[in-house]
């Protein structure tokens, strides 16, 4: 017996090995796909979701969970004691606040005076220029307006939103005669001061 060689030891041009057994190696490689397997799908996780070490969402785990919990049970383990989990509200995605865009250099803007008050219409237009408004006439005007507005012509709506909010004014309105149409009119009142 001392002239047999080893089956598991190989020789071949001048190297040497070792040989595993192919029982053994398939064992392994078969270990091995049933430890990524369980690992995938969260067996024995002790994550309640069973979510650990997969792509699924906090959302898709709450969803899972309420869907358990309207049929009245969750997936398991059989013989495996159910607990319960008390369902979390997601928490509410927080988006940075953007700035409105800056107004558009092309924007005309006319303030005018009702309320009385000697350079009201003067201060505000140069807070709208130094806010980047162009400010293409400043007066006074003569009528009866309840509070003060931004008048707009249709194409400008959405300047005149915006610059309502800038000057703290709540009426926003369309621009009548005798109003320029191709720019929005600011008349300051009295609630203004």
């Amino acid at each position: 017996m001392s002239g047999m060689r080893d089956p598991t030891v190989l020789t071949h041009r001048g190297e040497r090995g070792w040989a595993m057994p192919t029982i053994v190696a398939v064992g392994s490689v078969l270990g091995i796909i049933v430890a990524m397997a369980a690992y995938l799908l969260g067996v024995g996780s002790s994550d309640p979701a069973g979510s650990a070490g997969t792509d699924q969402t906090a959302e898709q785990a709450d969803q899972d969970r309420g869907d358990a919990d309207r049929t009245g049970s969750q997936t398991s383990e059989p013989g495996a004691e159910q607990k319960s989990v008390p369902r979390q509200k997601p928490k509410p995605e927080r988006r940075p606040r953007q700035e409105p865009p800056p107004p558009t250099r092309d924007v005309y803007v006319e303030v005018y005076n009702n309320s009385g008050v000697t350079g009201l219409a003067g201060s505000t237009a140069a807070s709208l220029q130094d806010g980047g408004w162009q400010v293409v006439g400043i007066d006074d005007w003569y009528g009866n307006i309840p509070a003060s507005t931004v008048y707009y012509p249709d194409s400008l709506a959405a300047d005149a939103r915006r610059l309502a909010r800038e000057l703290s004014i709540a009426r926003v309105r369309g621009a009548v005669a005798p109003m320029k149409f191709d720019r929005l009119t600011v008349i300051l009142t009295a609630d203004t001061v």
